[in-house]
Formats: C-alpha cells, sequence, structure tokens
C-alpha cells in the first residue's frame, strides 16, 4: 500500500520537474518532432560583375548567397557571380543573417585540380582570385541562421543533400545551382580550357529551438 503511493509520489515529481525543465528552456516533446523548414531562394537572382578574372574579389550583397557564377575568356576576361536573398519555403521569416564566424581557406593554386568544400553548414561568401591559372584562389566561407519576428528567436542553417556538378570549360562558361540550392564548394584543373565543377547544397533551419536574442 504504501510502496504504491511512494510510486505515486515519485511519478508525479518527475512530471513536474519536466514540465519546469520544458518552460525554462522552451523545449518539449513536440519542439523536438518540429519539421525543419527548407530555405528556398526569394525570387531574386541577380548576376554581379566581379572584374577581370586575374584580379576579382568575389562577393554578393549583404544578405544575399552565391548560387552561381560566369567566365568569358581567359585571365583578363569578365567574372561575375550570381546572388539571391532566401526566404522560409512557407514563405515567413525574416532575412538570413550571417553570423560572425568566417573561416578562410588557404590559397590554393587555380590549375592544382584541387576541390574546396565549406565547412558543414556554412555556404560561400567569397572568392579571391590572383594572376593567371597558375594564380592563387582563395575561399570565404559563412554560417547563416535565420531571425523569424514570430518568436524572437535566431535559428541556425544547416546544410543538406551537397552534390557536385558535371565538369564545364572554365572559359565562356555560366552554372547556376540546381533551384534552392547554394554554392558551398568549387574546383579548378587547368587553364581556361580546363574543367572546373561546382559543388551545391540545400538549406533548411528548424522550425523552433533557436537560442533568443
Amino acid at each position: 500500500m504504501y510502496r504504491f503511493r511512494w510510486r505515486q509520489v515519485l511519478a508525479a515529481a518527475a512530471v513536474t520537474a519536466t514540465a519546469a525543465l520544458a518552460t525554462m528552456t522552451g523545449y518539449s516533446a513536440a519542439t523536438a518532432a518540429q519539421p525543419q523548414q527548407q530555405l528556398v531562394w526569394s525570387g531574386t537572382n541577380l548576376w554581379q560583375n566581379v572584374g577581370s578574372e586575374s584580379k576579382s574579389i568575389a562577393k554578393c550583397d549583404r544578405d544575399m548567397v552565391m548560387v552561381g557564377r560566369s567566365h568569358d575568356g581567359d585571365e583578363n576576361g569578365p567574372s561575375a557571380v550570381r546572388c539571391t536573398f532566401l526566404r522560409t519555403s512557407s514563405g515567413r521569416g525574416g532575412p538570413i543573417v550571417r553570423t560572425s564566424g568566417t573561416t578562410k581557406s588557404e590559397w590554393i593554386k587555380e590549375s592544382s585540380g584541387r576541390a574546396f568544400t565549406c565547412p558543414t553548414n556554412s555556404v560561400m561568401s567569397l572568392r579571391l582570385h590572383v594572376n593567371d591559372e597558375n594564380g592563387d584562389t582563395q575561399y570565404r566561407c559563412q554560417s547563416l541562421e535565420l531571425f523569424r519576428g514570430d518568436d524572437e528567436k535566431e535559428h541556425p542553417v544547416i546544410t543538406s543533400d551537397v552534390v557536385w556538378s558535371g565538369s564545364v570549360k572554365e572559359a565562356n562558361s555560366s552554372y547556376t545551382c540546381p533551384e534552392n540550392k547554394v554554392l558551398v564548394g568549387r574546383e579548378h584543373t587547368g587553364d581556361e580550357n580546363g574543367s572546373t565543377r561546382y559543388q551545391c547544397a540545400a538549406l533548411q533551419v528548424a522550425a523552433t529551438g533557436g537560442a533568443s536574442r
């Protein structure tokens, strides 16, 4: 009889403690079960010229991400990057904001055929290149967060479904990631007649569970 009552008391205490923890952290079983929302292009895709490839600084404007690149001719020809804003697939959410976490690659000889991929859950934010195919290239990547006004939280963005493109001839080329994917990697071999590949990823953001501002 007494043992049964103690079990009831302990069970009630456990429920109370779980509820208190959920109240403090905002976590619940429903939160854990929330599906992740996909981020999609906003519909505004802009080509931005970056000048001669031999001294190019390729980057998008604030709150935009890279989804493509083009190049004409040899190292003296012009290059451009394609940029877009992002939104949630449901149409909700504020702008994507870049966090302070920026990573840089080492300088890579452009013609080496060495592939570069951004760290997990980050996207390509800038590409520097100097001289011809024997010159060096550096990439910079940043992680992203979505600030949603309805819950006043910042939600970390994660990458998924990462794929490499087929090879394209670098000279007079134009490449755009599959719809709603963004650039996260690149590889080039040889001179302007050599081949280039791009790596693209989908982006998702957790519907709940972000950190409060």
